[in-house]
């Protein structure tokens, strides 16, 4: 995930086709995209990760940080999460698993 990227904060009134009570109840484990070798370096197994959304060349994106960093993106299962984030609902990944460059978390709200 290289070029003009930067953290993006969702409007507060947010959007999208989610209510409340499923960005609550929102928990799934997925496979983090496009992973930075560099970030994967500082990671390891039960570390915490943040998820947010990005602007990259135009196009709003799911993204996990780690610190100030991106780790990489979520691409598969992410469209009703870029929705809760969109509604200002904040998450955050577990790692569960890394194995051959191949990064694993549990995604939940943040609460």
């Amino acid at each position: 995930m290289s070029g003009d990227s930067g953290r993006y904060t969702p409007p507060s009134n947010g959007g999208g086709v989610v209510n409340d009570d499923i960005c609550s109840k929102l928990r799934f484990e997925t496979q983090v995209s496009n992973v930075d070798p560099d970030v994967l370096d500082d990671i390891g197994v039960d570390f915490v990760v943040d998820i947010g959304l990005i602007q990259e060349n135009g196009v709003e994106t799911v993204a996990v940080f780690f610190g100030d960093r991106i780790l990489g993106g979520i691409g598969r299962d992410g469209a009703r999460l870029k929705a809760c984030l969109e509604k200002g609902f904040p998450f955050v990944g577990l790692v569960r698993s890394i194995e051959f460059g191949v990064v694993r978390i549990f995604v939940q709200p943040n609460e």
